[in-house]
Parts: structure tokens; sequence; C-alpha cells
């Protein structure tokens, strides 16, 4: 069962699980003569981790460290669940046998938007032992720590500021050596006597210059080298957007009051370490404006007033008839356009290898009494045409219990609606039925390990 929980000492089994997992790691890339080091947060290994661990590779060692880190995840009985790549980057999504998360940041290039802020064979020709495995010279480390976030962000993290500035006046020719590669000599003894007096505030007022610098500083190693860099970063990006499937698209279906708001925004929570910039959508995408707003707009303009109001309210719901056959189909096929947009939402959501929750998605239109006139050939079409989810998720329940927890309609439209929903998913291997008697916690984890399934798939799929 998947467990949604951080990695900390409150699960004594996994840390001995991952410390067995990091030492057989660590021990492989150094039998593999492969150059490495943590970058960041690593007093804790291999005991105890954060949400991550960052490491530097040179480029002609990423593959090898992949395949080390593969196979030690393999035979600790670890599962790969995704590998979002980009320029210089690659990162490592595993869940381990008793269901937790945790993940590896590989990075073969130290970069903003293309632009290179240190030079990744000279560090790593300075890193130093510590227990059984390598990281940053303390000097490294923390001028690293001032530009990772401060160049893309234009912060720099409280939790480091203490440590970057200790290292500053301990190891100030140091300290100066690595950002004098990045932003020149002049600008990185003006940076230090900054972070040594602890002059936060005009340090990160310095960003804009120090990111002319950098591009300048680039320039005169190497004329090409930034706007090549700059293209390899570019390309890269669009290639992981049209090609990559790291994420899932879930669509829950059901009837009124079936509890699809409910699970979705808890399934969202539940996934939050795995999948940690979620989206939830309601009925659309949202590309397109509503409607009734441009109809309203039509009927000002032609001076015929606005449409009238929705009713509401339990009894109005029971009560709404069908809409006309040419309502219907004006609907379906404007808001196709928004769901077909809606591509382009996917493409970033696999390519960060995140995960988007949609409820009533199209299928709602082949649901609800009031979209019965939508040509039922409607159907295969839009399922063919339109994003396809990797997984619909049928909220099943008993008429009389979705009826009694909320009685928007009666228990024969109810069971109508389910009966729809039956109809839909029929022959749809994408397609599963979650019984909502049980708990909602139940429900959750249920379609939780669904997802991790799909995601691991995906995975497999892609190394192939």
């Amino acid at each position: 069962m998947l467990v949604n929980s951080s990695l900390t000492s409150q699960c004594p089994s996994l840390q001995y699980d991952l410390s067995d997992l990091l030492l057989d790691f660590f021990s492989r890339l150094d039998n593999a003569s492969v150059a490495y080091c943590v970058l960041r947060n690593h007093q804790g290994l291999p005991d105890r981790m954060g949400n991550d661990i960052d490491l530097l590779v040179l480029p002609r060692d990423a593959r090898a460290l992949e395949s080390c880190l593969l196979t030690a995840g393999e035979e600790a009985g670890w599962q790969i669940l995704k590998i979002p790549r980009r320029y210089g980057y690659r990162s490592y999504w595993f869940r381990s046998p008793d269901g937790h998360f945790m993940h590896f940041d590989a990075w073969s290039r130290l970069f903003w938007k293309g632009l290179r802020w240190a030079d990744e064979e000279l560090i790593l020709h300075r890193r130093v032992r510590c227990k059984q495995f390598y990281v940053l010279n303390p000097a490294d480390e923390a001028a690293s720590l001032l530009l990772k976030d401060l160049l893309p962000k234009a912060v720099i993290k409280e939790k480091y500021r203490n440590q970057i500035v200790d290292v500053a006046k301990q190891r100030p020719e140091e300290f100066c050596r690595f950002l004098e590669c990045a932003v020149g000599k002049s600008l990185a003894v003006k940076l230090l006597d900054y972070v040594v007096a602890g002059n936060w505030d005009t340090v990160l007022r310095q960003r804009s210059r120090i990111i002319g610098h950098l591009f300048l500083t680039r320039i005169l190693c190497n004329p090409f080298e930034p706007f090549i860099g700059m293209g390899r970063f570019l390309f890269s990006y669009l290639s992981v957007i049209l090609t990559a499937h790291n994420g899932v698209f879930v669509a829950l279906i059901g009837p009124d009051g079936s509890g699809k708001s409910t699970v979705a925004n808890e399934l969202t929570r539940y996934l939050l370490k795995l999948l940690p910039q979620p989206r939830y959508c309601h009925g659309r995408f949202g590309f397109l404006p509503d409607l009734r707003v441009l109809l309203n707009i039509a009927r000002r303009l032609c001076g015929l007033g606005r449409l009238p109001t929705v009713p509401s309210g339990i009894h109005a719901v029971h009560d709404v008839p069908p809409h006309g056959t040419l309502r219907c189909v004006v609907h379906a096929l404007y808001y196709s356009l928004d769901f077909v947009l809606g591509y382009f939402t996917l493409m970033r959501i696999n390519a960060i290898g995140d995960l988007m929750v949609f409820d009533r998605y199209f299928y709602d239109w082949f649901i609800q009494s009031y979209y019965s006139r939508v040509p039922r050939l409607f159907l295969p079409v839009l399922k063919f045409i339109l994003p396809r989810p990797d997984l619909v998720v049928f909220l099943s329940n008993t008429p009389e219990e979705i009826h009694r927890r909320k009685p928007e309609l009666t228990i024969e439209q109810i069971e109508e609606q389910n009966q729809k929903c039956r109809r839909i998913i029929r022959n749809m291997p994408y397609a599963i039925v979650v019984s909502t008697k049980q708990s909602p916690e139940e429900v959750v984890c249920e379609i939780g390990d669904r997802v991790v399934e799909i995601m691991a798939r995906h995975c497999q799929e892609q190394q192939r």
C-alpha cells in the first residue's frame, strides 16, 4: 500500500533500507571510477536525508551514474517511478518497498537558462571525502548555495545564510575564487564583502548585475559558449515538452454527489510527496471564456439583455429540462476546443512529471440529463480527438447512499447516471471502478496506488 510520508526518524526500517541503498550506490560509483559529489544537505547521510539528494557528475559519467543508481535501487527492491530530464539535469524518483518516496537530482551542468555559473570539472577536482562519499569543498559548497537560488529566483534561503557567512569569513580566498569564475574578480570581491557583512538585501539587489557579468564572463571564456548553452537549454526544454510522459492525467466520473471534488482534492494532497505541483480542473481547462459570457455579450450588443439566471437549489436540479439539441451541439463543439487546447497543459504536466486531476471531463456530457441530446456518436469521436486520460475512475456507490449524502437528484436519476457511467467505461482498458462504500482514505489510497503503477509503467516504456 502506498504511504504518504516523509523520510524521517519516525521510520527506522526505512532509514536502514535507505542507508544500505545509499552505501551500495556510492560504492558502485567508486568502483566505476565515476567522479561525483553530493552538492548540499549531506550532513545526515547516509542515515538521514531531506527531500532529495543533489549530485554533481560530469557529462561523460552521467550514464554510468544512472546505471549505478538504477541497479542499486532495483537490487534493494526500490521501484523507479519517473525520470524527468532536461539539459544538464536528470531526476530519479523511487518508491521504497514499504511505500515511501525519495528522489535523486543529478546535475551535469550548473547553469541558469543555459549560462554556466561554475566549472564543474574544477569543483569536482576539489571535492573532499566525507564518510563513505564525496562532497563539495566547503568554500565551493557555500558559494554554490549563494548562486543556486539567487540567479533563478532572486532569493537566498534562510537555512543556508549562516553557513555561507561562516565559510566566507573562514575561507575568503577560496570562496572568492569560485565566484570569480562566474562573475569576474571585481564583482566577486564585492559579493564577498556583502556576504561577510551579512548584507543580504544588497546581495539580492545585485542579481541583474550578476547575470550581466555572468554572460560577459562566459563570452570572454568562449564567445560561442553562452549562445550554444542557451540554445541547448531551449531545445532540451521543447524536446521534453513534446516527448516526455512522466506525469499522470486522472479523470473522475460518477453521479452528482458521488464525491468527485472531495476525492480530487484529497488525491492531490495524498500524492504531494511524489507529485509536488498537482493541477486540479473542474469542468474544463479554462483556455476559452465561458460560453455564457460570450452569449451575454452578443445579446447586449443586440439589445436583448442578459440570459436568465440559472436556477439554484435542490429542487431546481431535479427539474432542469434537457437542453435543446442545437444548444447541446454548440456547447460540445465549443468546449471541445478548450479540451484540445488542454494538450498544452498536459504536455507541461508530462514534462515535469506531475499530476492532473479532472472532475467533470467531457464524459459529463453523456452523464448529465440536461445534456441528453448531445448526439451519442460524438462520444467515440471525442475519445479519439481529445486528450486521453491515463486513468478514468468511476466512483461507484448505491443510489440510496449517494442520495443520502447529497440529495440533489432523485434515486432514479442517480441510478440512471450510474448506468451511463458504466456504459462510458465499457471496453475502456484505462478505466477502473472504485467503490465509495469504503472510507475516503481507502478510496484515495486505491486510486493513488494505481497512479503509481501507471508512472512505473510509463518509466519502463521510456527506458526501452
